[in-house]
């Protein structure tokens, strides 16, 4: 009883821990200095943990593998003793995170609420680095985006948690208010936030596609998924092109396409960081640019702004400002590992993205996980991590990645075991 109250505590700490920060190797969090305490300390439990999860064993071999390539990479690319330590702790710092994550929840899973409640506490009263960051104004619809999104998120999640502990919740219901939150975001420009919610309610609505699983039945699932998000979408870019959604960003980016009823256009706006990685990528393909690696001369900005048709105001302020600030853009985890550790960089960390997916499908088979509240939740992450892994910063490998991985890994091990101790009991009664 003891050890669960504590666990419930330290979740709730190093969750509101997470947004007060120092500059330290980088940016670092006093949630994270939990989380490196804690992992120390039970230390002697991994190969427990290993052995229970065979996948938190894979992915800590992914990101050691990575961590060995970023290092040679470094030493390859003469980066800095700063820049270096950057990139190495974000390696070190995932490690770390996932087992405390996987030592808590394994222990005590109804401390996962709390971990919701401390990161909407946090968000209300540390904020949100893009928004410190960028001065995002109460008038700016990007405050509504950047910082008040992930606290209704969090509010959400840790809402529906608790309310199931107390009364349990169909989640066909949990569905119907993901569809709902989804539009409301949409309706307000926070459009890939929205996306994951609506589309994580129409799964669960439709759950009974998942009884057989297979890739197969990709063949007829996959066109309706496309239909239903081109609608969307097209009422989403008449909303915007009408002024009844206001997006001043939006606007601007749909009247640079040739054709902004076509998704793929917003996107390629939107992420421009892509291209300039890409080309990146193919200066240096085998072993990357090392670490926060800078952009000399501008070269791979100058993509983004010709891409952005903003090549005159880039000319102007490089010619004041210079260079000395500009690292190679990504803004993906997947080309961030490519750009700063080179090719076998990357193959690490899509590996972590394959065994995720890999064990989202083997869940999502388990008809009493189809059936618990859990579903909706799961779906939401996986379709936010897929996002993350192609269009979120390397950073986000230590702060946003770890809890979707560790959240499927002990589901499946609790579903398993559920499953199999209910096929032990129906055999008995066989006999």
């Amino acid at each position: 009883m003891l050890l669960h109250k504590l666990n419930k505590f330290l979740s709730f700490l190093y969750a509101f821990l997470s947004g007060l920060k120092i500059d330290l190797v980088g940016k670092l969090a006093f949630g994270d200095l939990i989380a490196v305490i804690y992992s120390i300390l039970t230390i002697k439990n991994w190969k427990i943990y290993y052995k229970r999860i065979p996948d938190i064993k894979r992915i800590h071999y992914s990101l050691a593998l990575f961590l060995i390539i970023q290092v040679i990479s470094d030493l390859y690319n003469e980066s800095s003793f700063s820049n270096m330590a950057r990139g190495c702790s974000n390696i070190i710092m995932a490690v770390l995170v996932i087992i405390y994550l996987t030592e808590v929840l394994l222990k005590t899973f109804s401390a996962l609420p709390f971990l919701f409640i401390g990161f909407t506490l946090s968000l209300i009263i540390f904020g949100v680095d893009i928004v410190k960051d960028h001065e995002v104004s109460i008038n700016d619809m990007g405050f509504f985006k950047f910082r008040v999104v992930p606290i209704l998120n969090n509010i959400l999640f840790g809402g529906i948690l608790l309310m199931n502990a107390r009364i349990k919740i169909n989640p066909r219901t949990v569905g119907y208010i993901f569809i709902f939150f989804g539009l409301f975001c949409i309706s307000f420009d926070a459009r890939s936030n929205g996306m994951f919610f609506f589309f994580s309610g129409f799964i669960v609505i439709n759950k009974s596609i998942f009884k057989h699983f297979t890739l197969k039945n990709m063949v007829w699932i996959l066109p309706v998924f496309i239909i239903v998000f081109q609608s969307l979408y097209s009422f989403y870019v008449a909303g915007v092109l009408s002024g009844t959604i206001k997006s001043e960003q939006t606007k601007t980016q749909l009247a640079r396409v040739s054709d902004p009823y076509n998704p793929l256009y917003l996107l390629a706006a939107g992420r421009t960081e892509i291209f300039a990685s890409v080309a990146a990528i193919g200066d240096n393909p085998i072993l990357g640019h090392g670490s926060w690696a800078k952009d000399t001369g501008g070269k791979y900005h100058m993509i983004i702004a010709s891409l952005a048709q903003g090549e005159d105001n880039f000319y102007y302020k490089f010619e004041e400002e210079g260079d000395k600030d500009l690292l190679i853009p990504t803004h993906s985890i997947l080309t961030g590992a490519w750009v700063s550790g080179g090719i076998f960089a990357f193959f690490a960390v899509l590996n972590i993205l394959y065994i995720y997916l890999r064990k989202v499908v083997l869940l999502f088979k388990i008809n009493s996980f189809r059936n618990s509240l859990y579903f909706p939740l799961i779906t939401f992450f996986t379709l936010n991590i897929i996002w993350v892994f192609f269009f979120s910063p390397l950073q986000e490998l230590k702060s946003t990645v770890p809890l979707p991985l560790v959240l499927i890994f002990v589901l499946f091990e609790k579903f398993r075991i559920n499953e199999s101790q209910k096929s032990h009991r129906y055999s008995l009664k066989q006999l």
